[in-house]
């Protein structure tokens, strides 16, 4: 079963027509959430989230820092956009509802705020 916080962030985030999620739903460990939105790199997007001090990582925890796109994306058929976009939030015991209404807040401000900036460059 699906755990209720990662329900509402599906939910929230697919507002969103460029979201995705990394992994499907009934494959994911419970405690991470993998997604991404086409078009916006994980880069742009954890930087302004980490400006709200929400802590984001763009690949594995092993492999953080790395500049290369995930090779578990690219190995599950992802392109090499398409992994560079995605991003991972790992959940603990002390996650906190406000957390998570604060993470899809601040999110969506600024995927749509990267999304119109895109939008105005490219016309």
């Amino acid at each position: 079963m699906l755990p209720v916080w990662k329900l509402q962030m599906i939910q929230a985030l697919s507002e969103i027509d460029e979201f995705f999620l990394s992994c499907p739903v009934e494959c994911c460990v419970p405690h991470i959430f993998n997604f991404g939105f086409d078009g916006i790199t994980a880069e742009s997007l954890l930087i302004l989230l980490d400006l709200d001090e929400i802590a984001i990582s763009a690949g594995s925890a092993c492999a953080s820092g790395a500049l290369e796109p995930s090779t578990t994306l690219l190995a599950m058929g992802f392109s090499k956009e398409k992994a560079k976009s995605a991003l991972r939030l790992s959940m603990g015991w002390a996650t906190t509802q406000a957390d998570i209404d604060t993470f899809i807040e601040r999110t969506l401000f600024h995927v749509k705020k990267l999304l119109a900036k895109k939008m105005a460059c490219s016309t």
